[in-house]
């Protein structure tokens, strides 16, 4: 198939599908996924070397409203598991405050990424909150109250969950420019 009549079916699928006008950008990239996997599009030996790593991040990025360039400075695709690999010297120093920077990445990363479909498990956040260090067993799940503008919550301790609402994604982004310096690449937006 042709890359015209590739993108006119991707186009053509989500406007059949009904989607909302602000999802668009999103359901043409998924659209454009679903087609080249089924179509064959990437030769098998670029579907290994680029597929869902690269594409991953492009998806994160665009839901999260930065660059490819950006987000690859935040978050590692690697096959199905993402990493967050921002320096923690970048993070805010105190225990609090980076488990809160770090909770908006994960969430943010993994719903916009396709790890999580809707939710994810505070468990996630945590463990990532102790490999940079700022887990505080006694203050994590006050850190995470105090994200309520961010997230949508569900379930009570380990099990609980979070969703980032429309504001979440929006201060998602303000956090990854402010931790990458970005704001000049990022648009000027911030």
């Amino acid at each position: 198939m042709k890359i015209s009549e590739f993108l006119r079916s991707a186009a053509k699928e989500v406007e059949e599908s009904g989607v909302a006008g602000e999802l668009r950008p999103a359901a043409f990239e998924a659209a454009v996924q679903l087609l080249r996997d089924s179509d064959g599009i990437a030769g098998e030996e670029e579907k290994s070397h680029s597929g869902a790593i690269g594409d991953r991040v492009t998806m994160i990025a665009s839901k999260i409203g930065i660059s490819t360039e950006i987000a690859a400075e935040v978050y590692d695709a690697a096959g199905d598991r993402l990493e967050i690999i921002v320096p923690a010297a970048r993070l805010d120093p105190t225990m609090s405050g980076g488990a809160r920077q770090l909770a908006l990445l994960v969430a943010a990363g993994r719903q916009a990424g396709g790890y999580d479909a809707e939710w994810t498990g505070a468990e996630r956040i945590r463990e990532v909150c102790r490999d940079f260090g700022r887990f505080d067993s006694a203050n994590f799940a006050s850190s995470l109250r105090e994200l309520s503008d961010a997230f949508v919550f569900r379930g009570k301790g380990h099990r609980r969950e979070v969703r980032v609402t429309r504001p979440g994604w929006d201060q998602a982004r303000r956090e990854i420019v402010a931790i990458t310096g970005s704001l000049r690449r990022a648009g000027g937006a911030g």
